[in-house]
């Protein structure tokens, strides 16, 4: 499912993972993890929406954060 968000509030986030979540129980798909880049936002949708699934970061903005340098005193 893909949508456009003209705002990506928890409260937006969350409908839209509702809409997934029904979708998902329609076909009968179990969701036993989700992967995000992990904006508070999302992490609130899906911590909502899917309670008790495990939620990851991606590889991809781990290691980006990782490169960053960063203030050492």
């Amino acid at each position: 499912m893909a949508r456009p968000l003209l705002r990506s509030t928890q409260g937006d986030l969350t409908a839209l993972l509702k809409e997934v979540k029904e979708l998902l129980e329609e076909l009968v798909v179990p969701v036993s993890g989700i992967l995000s880049d992990g904006p508070e936002t999302i992490r609130s949708a899906v911590a909502f929406v899917f309670p008790g699934v495990s939620h990851h970061l991606g590889h991809f903005h781990s290691l980006k954060d990782a490169t960053e340098p960063h203030n050492v005193r």
